[in-house]
């Protein structure tokens, strides 16, 4: 059977919208199912009890890696959220002197279950040391250039506050290099509603402005 020029081009037309249509689909499903795979369910320790990410024996990061500092092309975050509609305060993460590791995953793990939407943060552009050669390198890279740190927090505080799960609040909080980084953070970044600089003895001073 034959086909006029005119019918063919529809015809293509429809193909092409058909397909662009199940590429969408197949996105949107890729999305619903990164976000689902990033819930944490809400489990708050209980008083005098140390979460399992501080002793050491946390299950494997269930969270998923973000992309949330345009500037930085090599930074990943990872983002914990906690199950439920909320809203849930915000926390940023920042990581010890030998980067971004899983340890500080499983601890954004650990705040996600105590109901935070939390972002641990990425300030050596997805780069990790294994000495003490190596991380006095990457924090050295960070010392030389601290605007770029505060715009690296900055977009991940704001990269929160966009969620509509959330309160608009955010904290920062790092121990070790971390530590001072959060510190550095609650004078020169944008106004943020609370800085920690924790240790595991600190777990149980809970950042209760958030609330």
């Amino acid at each position: 059977m034959s086909m006029s020029l005119g019918s063919s081009r529809r015809m293509i037309g429809v193909l092409t919208t058909l397909l662009m249509g199940a590429a969408c689909t197949a996105e949107q499903a890729e999305v619903e199912v990164t976000v689902m795979k990033g819930r944490i369910e809400v489990d708050p320790t209980a008083a005098g009890e140390l979460p399992a990410a501080i002793l050491g024996q946390a299950a494997s990061p269930r969270g998923v890696d973000v992309a949330y500092f345009p500037e930085g092309e090599s930074t990943l975050g990872y983002l914990a959220v906690p199950d439920g509609s909320g809203p849930f305060p915000g926390l940023l993460l920042v990581h010890e002197w030998d980067g971004l590791k899983d340890r500080v995953r499983q601890v954004a793990d650990a705040m996600a279950a105590e109901g935070y939407v939390a972002l641990a943060v990425d300030l050596f552009r997805g780069q990790t040391g294994d000495n003490a050669t190596e991380n006095r390198a990457l924090t050295g890279q960070v010392g030389e250039n601290p605007a770029e740190m505060i715009a690296n927090l900055d977009a991940a505080a704001a990269f929160l506050r966009a969620r509509s799960d959330m309160t608009g609040k955010v904290a920062a909080m790092g121990w070790c290099f971390g530590g001072g980084i959060a510190l550095s953070y609650g004078l020169g970044g944008e106004h943020h509603e609370g800085t920690r600089s924790s240790t595991a003895a600190c777990w149980r001073t809970r950042t209760r402005w958030l609330r």
